[in-house]
């Protein structure tokens, strides 16, 4: 939601669809989300996205913090319109 807000993609709510087309289109090549149901509920491969999903214990700020450096660590060797779990 904060990338929504920062590219004034409006002040509604983006669903995930829409949020990740807008990035692709905008030309954002890494979507980081929490939604473990995601590549289940949306079409990943027509994105020019890599989708990274973080597995904490709990969604909390500080158990997804540690995650960060494995992604950027990973993120050399994922491929656009594939999704990776970290964690």
């Amino acid at each position: 939601m904060r990338l929504a807000r920062f590219k004034n993609w409006g002040g509604r709510e983006l669903v995930n669809g829409e949020l990740m087309r807008l990035a692709s289109e905008a030309g954002f090549e890494v979507f980081i989300t929490i939604d473990k149901n995601l590549k289940f509920q949306q079409n990943i491969k027509k994105y020019q996205l890599v989708v990274v999903v973080l597995k904490a214990r709990l969604n909390r700020l500080e158990y997804h913090r540690p995650l960060i450096p494995i992604v950027l660590r990973k993120l050399p060797m994922m491929k656009p319109g594939e999704t990776y779990e970290i964690g």
